[in-house]
């Protein structure tokens, strides 16, 4: 403990100077500073040093800078206290292979610990920003609406006992493009950086599974979201899901009402899990004056669970209904498992290996069916 051993030495000057007066304050510094090269190698680094001018992939390097200060007073009973910063320029993250996903252009990453604050993580992103590649190259049309700074004060930032937490989320207004309609758009950006064992990861997503995008044309429509989470090695987990159908309104004064019919996909892959989704949605709704209102859903859903190689169907039946300040709601699901190929039995299991008396269970099958086998007609 830095703040300790300063106190130590304050006692032990005191001691040694006896009469002698000592400044309020003991100030003890220290700052190291060491060049980083590309990792983990220049053909192929994950991390890479912004190259300059008259510079190589093989001879750029970026900076780490270490400074940490200690001030420990000289009177009794006071509290020395430490201020630590560090960071890191400029340098680039290039995550999942030589066609990254995800490529991330760094101006400065810094980490400062000042006494009586709570850390804080500074991320700025260079000109490039955030780069999308291999089969995200299609989000790259998005890149225009990230904030780059979004990471440099970000709207949230948790630091806790495993390590720092800081993104943003960003809502679009609605967009009107002719007959087409585009509505709840977002978009999102993480960075965790774990103190001990785990890599770092990145986020991000264009809209949520709760708040999905919506795509209108007259009384089609459709929406989804895109999330994809990724460390320097792999892809941690990405998750995507598309529905369409129809929505039809309509508001007579007195009474108004909707009717909503939706099907989609959704799909998830999180390291050696995975699930595949159809669904299948119709929800009708009316209200009459505010007064009474009524809501009945029904939610078909066919899922795939690669461990156990079994399809498994649910279907929930939800009736809503308000009326003043009563409301009630009832819900009626069932579930049903059905076995995939793989667990189907054999033809072996059906017939046997053998008859107790040693003869095959296929001859004795086909022998049955034999004329000498079957009865005589009376």
């Amino acid at each position: 403990d830095l703040a300790a051993q300063a106190m130590a030495v304050a006692e032990a000057a005191r001691m040694l100077l006896g009469g002698f007066s000592l400044p309020p304050v003991l100030t003890a510094r220290l700052s190291w500073s060491t060049p980083l090269a590309a990792w983990p190698t220049p053909g192929e680094a994950l991390f890479q040093p912004r190259v300059g001018p008259g510079e190589t992939n093989a001879t750029a390097r970026s900076t780490l800078d270490l400074s940490v200060e200690v001030q420990a007073p000289t009177r009794p009973g006071s509290e020395p206290s430490v201020s630590v910063a560090c960071s890191i320029s400029p340098f680039s993250l290039r995550l999942l292979g030589e066609d990254p996903f995800i490529s991330l252009d760094v101006d400065v990453l810094e980490f400062t610990a000042l006494p009586g604050r709570k850390p804080d993580v500074n991320v700025v992103l260079g000109e490039e920003g955030v780069v999308f590649g291999g089969p995200l190259s299609f989000v790259n049309a998005l890149r225009d609406v990230i904030p780059l700074d979004g990471f440099s004060d970000p709207p949230y930032l948790d630091v806790t006992a495993e390590g720092i937490t800081a993104g943003f989320d960003l809502a679009i207004p609605t967009v009107p493009l002719g007959v087409m309609n585009i509505m709840n758009i977002s978009l999102g950006a993480e960075a965790r950086i774990p103190f001990i064992g785990d890599s770092l990861d990145f986020r991000f997503s264009f809209c949520t599974r709760e708040k999905p995008f919506r795509l209108t044309v007259w009384l089609f429509g459709g929406g989804g979201f895109f999330a994809v989470v990724v460390t320097p090695e792999k892809c941690r987990m990405l998750e995507a899901s598309f529905e369409f159908g129809a929505c039809v309104a309509i508001d007579l004064g007195v009474a108004s009402g909707s009717i909503e019919v939706m099907a989609g996909i959704y799909f998830r892959l999180e390291e050696e899990d995975g699930e595949l989704v159809g669904y299948f949605r119709l929800r009708g709704e009316v209200d009459v004056l505010g007064l009474i209102s009524a809501c009945i859903e029904l939610y078909l859903e066919l899922s795939y669970e690669p461990p156990s190689g079994k399809a498994v169907g649910r279907a929930t039946l939800t009736v809503e209904i308000d009326i003043l300040f009563l409301s009630m709601s009832v819900e009626i699901a069932c579930e049903k498992k059905l076995k995939g190929s793989n667990q189907d039995p054999s033809f072996a299991h059906v017939l046997g290996t053998s008859t107790p008396e040693g003869e095959r269970a296929w001859d004795a099958y086909c022998a049955a069916f034999t004329p000498s086998a079957m009865s005589p007609t009376p």
